[in-house]
């Protein structure tokens, strides 16, 4: 039976004994990877416990941990920049460049949220008052002041509005359109 090799107390070469050699040409990767296997092998209990590891099992662990640690990152970064971004030709070069946020995309959206709350937004808001009659409890306000044709255009706008809200918040969480409407129920 073959003897399973134990950890000799500190690492090789990193270069070439990575899985897929991301890093090779990067020299912290290549300075920090023998420390992080050796610190590896001493939480795990070396040199009082035999480690059955080898540095080359460190170092993938190493590579896959920054790569997926890096993924996270990017994906945080997209999300974050996205309405700034919004618009631009596909052709932009950003890798490793700082987006400057810009109100761009907020704006409509905060619009449309202003819309919902009543506090501006897309639609004027108008006020009226009603005379009060002597015996009488029962108003029709519709009768009174509101133009069913203004009306209409207002809940069209409202539908509209809604509408918009829908689809960027799908665009933007990336979730199925009927699903999404099935949970919200406009």
């Amino acid at each position: 039976m073959a003897q399973e090799p134990i950890w000799p107390g500190s690492g090789s070469a990193v270069s070439g004994n990575t899985p897929f050699g991301f890093y090779d040409t990067d020299s912290e990767f290549q300075s920090e990877a023998p420390k992080f296997a050796t610190w590896c092998a001493q939480r795990l209990g070396y040199p009082l416990m035999n480690v059955e590891l080898q540095d080359k099992q460190f170092y993938a662990c190493l590579e896959e941990s920054v790569s997926e640690y890096s993924a996270q990152i990017n994906q945080f970064n997209i999300k974050d920049n996205l309405l700034s971004l919004q618009g631009q030709s596909t052709s932009s070069n950003l890798t490793h460049k700082r987006v400057t946020p810009n109100l761009g995309r907020s704006v409509f959206l905060s619009q449309a949220y202003g819309t919902e709350a009543g506090v501006g937004g897309l639609v004027e808001v108008k006020s009226g008052s009603v005379d009060i009659v002597s015996g009488s409890q029962s108003y029709d306000l519709n009768a009174l002041w509101a133009d069913m044709k203004k009306h209409q255009q207002f809940k069209d706008i409202l539908t509209l509005m809604q509408e918009l809200v829908l689809e960027q918040w799908i665009y933007l969480t990336n979730l199925d359109l009927v699903t999404t409407h099935q949970q919200l129920h406009f």
